[in-house]
């Protein structure tokens, strides 16, 4: 019996959803996101789950993008099939319900994220990338536009960066995608883990709260931290991790490139320090913005 593609558990408070297709790099079949969607609006009602975290199994990628070997092998062998449309307005609608998600939506991404990936991380209320994390939208590269709203937040990052994205199917290490404000924090691959269980732990109901704040208040493009132990001597070690980004871009670099030192009461009040991103910050969240305690 083959094992599922996707798995579902709740442990500690939080609803842990893991793409479980390490062998494909986690790719996104059509089956996964009907599993998705029929999961988490249960999870959002269920007062037993306070967050929902997302996780790619294998020590390779998140989720590499949707599944087009699936898509190509139905155009060429069932021209009229329904799975090409069904598969894209499936997607959407997750896309649609995790930008409006009421409880935090938690990415840990220890490896690839693209396409489908960036769709079901980008539109989260939090993302986590470890020295793994490499981002791209490579749709581009196969005559699709910058898919799972890409047009909304590729547009929001500072100055041309979304556009270059776009056109280029340019791809990004986590020191950068720090400074571009696509990822809220770096933490290291080994304590991805730790991460998780502290986040268990913490109460997070503040947060929860905070992220349904006026989103056209003067205060809408606050953001929160939610890792315990953030240092800024641990700066670095993204950068090191990504290869180096340039003094320019490290001047610019979120407080939040940091590593977990698996405090779980810095977790918790960490939860609670808001951060205020520049005025194209492209995370402003679905009419749940933060903003300062």
């Amino acid at each position: 019996m083959s094992e599922a593609e996707i798995l579902f558990e709740v442990k500690d408070g939080l609803g842990v959803i893991t793409l479980n297709r390490p062998k494909a790099l986690n790719a996104l079949t059509h089956g996964m996101i009907l599993e998705i969607e029929k999961v988490i609006p249960q999870w959002e009602k269920d007062p037993a789950v306070k967050a929902v975290i997302l996780r790619g199994a294998g020590d390779r990628a998140f989720c590499a993008g949707g599944d087009v070997t699936g898509l190509y092998r139905e155009m060429k062998d069932n021209p009229t099939g329904t799975l090409r449309r069904n598969f894209f307005y499936d997607e959407y609608i997750v896309n649609r319900r995790i930008y409006r998600y009421a409880k935090p939506w938690i990415s840990l991404i220890d490896g690839i994220d693209m396409g489908g990936g960036v769709g079901l991380s980008a539109h989260g209320s939090h993302s986590v990338a470890s020295e793994k994390f490499l981002f791209a939208m490579p749709e581009t590269t196969i005559g699709l536009f910058p898919d799972v709203g890409g047009g909304y937040f590729l547009t929001r990052l500072q100055g041309a960066l979304g556009t270059f994205l776009a056109l280029t199917s340019h791809r990004l290490k986590a020191a950068d995608a720090l400074w571009a404000g696509i990822v809220d924090a770096y933490v290291p691959s080994a304590k991805i883990g730790e991460l998780q269980a502290a986040l268990g732990a913490a109460d997070l109901s503040l947060l929860g709260r905070l992220r349904h704040a006026d989103a056209s208040g003067p205060d809408a493009r606050h953001r929160s931290l939610f890792l315990g132990g953030l240092r800024r001597r641990d700066r670095g070690q993204a950068e090191e991790a990504s290869g180096g980004m340039g003094a320019e871009a490290a001047r610019g670099a979120p407080e939040a490139v940091a590593a977990f030192d698996g405090d779980h009461a810095g977790a918790a009040q960490a939860l609670r320090q808001p951060v205020l991103r520049g005025h194209d910050d492209h995370r402003v969240p679905h009419g749940a913005a933060l903003h300062a305690a």
